[in-house]
């Protein structure tokens, strides 16, 4: 389960900013936000990022460790997934 917090300054400039909390092995499915572009900022831990073009011509993917930081576009189609030290496959 993921908990978020709305950070207020970011309303009504076209951009999304939430602080996730996403545990061992979780992953948030693919999805999209139609009307902003979404700024993600790892505090803990390694998350993969994945993002599929907007033509379709790749998927780029992106590990965050803390401190780094990625955007993904408005209305790009995107997912993550924690891999972290306590995720074994």
């Amino acid at each position: 389960m993921e908990d978020t917090l709305i950070v207020q300054q970011v309303v009504g400039h076209g951009m999304t900013l939430a602080i996730l909390n996403l545990g061992p092995c979780s992953m948030l499915p693919p999805h999209y936000h139609p009307r902003a572009a979404n700024f993600v900022v790892a505090m803990s831990g390694t998350t993969d990022t994945f993002m599929v073009e907007e033509n379709g011509a790749r998927t780029v993917k992106t590990t965050l460790t803390p401190g780094k930081m990625t955007i993904f576009p408005q209305a790009s189609l995107h997912m993550m997934q924690n891999t972290g030290m306590f995720c074994t496959a």
